[in-house]
C-alpha cells in the first residue's frame, strides 16, 4: 500500500469515526428529550452516516460510480459541513425553544404565585369573617346565658322584696329567697370566670392520683351518690398546670354527679400506660342523648336549668392544651364514661 492510499484510508476513517461519534451524541440527545427537533437532526445524521460509507464502497469496488479521489473527499467534507450547519441550526432552534419554555415557565410561576396570593388573601378574609361571626355569636350566647342566669334571679329577688314590703311578717321566707337567688347569681359569675381563665400553662410535677384524691375529699357529693375510686398504686406524676387540670377534671366529675339526680355510682380511676396517665370518670346516670353528642363540647351548651354550659368546653380545651385527649362512651339508661389521656412526656 503506497503512501497516498494509506493517507486516503486514514482520512476517510477519521471522517467516518467523527460522523459516527456525532450521530451517537445526537441519538442520546433525542432519546433523552424525545422532541421533534432532536429527532430531525438525528435522522439527518443517520442519513449522512449511512450515505458516506456507501459512496466509499461504490468508489472502491468500481461499480460504475467513478469519481476522482478529490471529489470523494469533497463529498465527505460536504457531509461534515452539512452536519456542522445542521448543528448550528439545531442550536438556534434549541435556544429559541428554551426561551419559549422559559417564558412559559415564568408565566406559569407568575400565575401560580398570583393564585396562591389570592387563595391566602381569601383564606385570611374567610378566617377573619368566621372569627368575627364566632365573636358575635359568642357575645350573643353570653348575653343570653347571663340573661337567664342573672335576670331571672333578679326578677325573683324583686318579687321577694315586694312581698317583704307588703308583708313584713314573711321576712324569713323573703330573706331565704333573696339568699338563694344571690347564690345563683354568684354561682353563674364564678362559673363564667373560672371556666374562661385559660392563659398559658404553668406546669409543675403533679401526681394525678393525689390531685384527684384531694379533690374528691373536698367537693360536695350528694348523699345518694356512691363514690368508687381506684387512684392507682403506681406513681402517676406528670408536668401539668395543677389548678387548670383540677378544674377540668372537676367539671367532668360535676357533670357525672349531675347526671344522677336520683343517685347512683360515681367511678374515678387512674391508671398508667406506656405513654399516658389515664383518668376515667364514670356514672350510672341516664346517658347522653344522640342529639347532645354533637354539641356537648361546644361553649354555652347546657341542658340544666342553671349553668352556663362551659364545663365540658373548658375541660376539653385544657386537656388538649396539655397535649392530651378526652373521649367518652355512653349508653342511654346505663351511664357514661369519660376517659382522659395525658401524655407522660410533653
Amino acid at each position: 500500500m503506497d503512501t497516498d492510499t494509506y493517507l486516503q484510508f486514514t482520512l476517510e476513517g477519521i471522517v467516518i469515526i467523527i460522523i459516527f461519534y456525532y450521530v451517537s451524541l445526537l441519538y442520546r440527545r433525542q432519546k433523552k428529550t424525545n422532541e421533534t427537533a432532536d429527532r430531525v437532526v438525528f435522522l439527518m445524521g443517520v442519513l449522512i452516516c449511512v450515505g458516506y460509507p456507501v459512496l466509499l464502497y461504490n468508489y472502491y469496488i468500481s461499480t460504475g460510480i467513478i469519481w476522482s479521489l478529490g471529489g470523494l473527499y469533497a463529498v465527505g467534507y460536504y457531509f461534515m459541513l452539512i452536519l456542522t450547519a445542521g448543528s448550528l441550526i439545531y442550536s438556534f432552534i434549541r435556544i429559541e425553544q428554551n426561551e419559549k419554555r422559559l417564558e412559559l415557565d415564568l408565566d406559569r410561576k407568575a400565575r401560580e404565585l398570583a393564585d396562591k396570593e389570592s387563595e391566602q388573601r381569601n383564606a385570611v378574609e374567610r378566617i377573619t369573617k368566621e372569627h368575627t361571626i364566632e365573636l358575635i355569636d359568642g357575645a350573643h350566647q353570653v348575653s343570653t346565658v347571663l340573661r337567664d342566669s342573672v335576670k331571672r334571679p333578679l326578677k325573683t329577688m324583686r318579687q321577694a322584696l315586694y312581698h317583704l314590703r307588703e308583708d313584713p311578717e314573711g321576712a324569713d321566707l323573703a330573706l331565704q329567697t333573696l339568699d338563694e337567688n344571690l347564690n345563683l347569681i354568684e354561682g353563674a359569675v364564678d362559673e363564667l370566670s373560672s371556666n374562661t381563665s385559660f392563659g398559658p400553662l404553668k406546669r409543675t410535677l403533679v401526681d394525678v392520683g393525689d390531685l384527684l384524691e384531694k379533690m374528691i375529699s373536698e367537693i360536695s357529693i350528694p348523699e345518694g351518690v356512691k363514690v368508687e375510686s381506684d387512684l392507682g398504686g403506681s406513681f402517676s406524676a406528670i408536668n401539668v398546670d395543677a389548678p387548670k387540670l383540677r378544674r377540668a377534671l372537676q367539671n367532668i366529675i360535676d357533670n357525672a354527679v349531675e347526671a344522677m339526680p336520683a343517685g347512683g355510682t360515681l367511678g374515678v380511676r387512674v391508671s398508667k400506660t406506656e405513654d399516658n396517665v389515664v383518668v376515667e370518670v364514670s356514672d350510672t346516670g341516664t346517658g347522653i342523648p344522640e342529639t347532645a353528642r354533637v354539641v356537648m363540647f361546644k361553649p354555652f351548651y347546657t341542658t340544666k336549668p342553671h349553668g352556663l354550659g362551659l364545663g365540658l368546653f373548658y375541660a376539653k380545651d385544657i386537656i388538649e392544651a396539655h397535649k392530651g385527649r378526652i373521649e367518652y362512651t355512653s349508653m342511654i339508661g346505663r351511664g357514661t364514661t369519660f376517659t382522659v389521656k395525658l401524655p407522660l412526656i410533653v
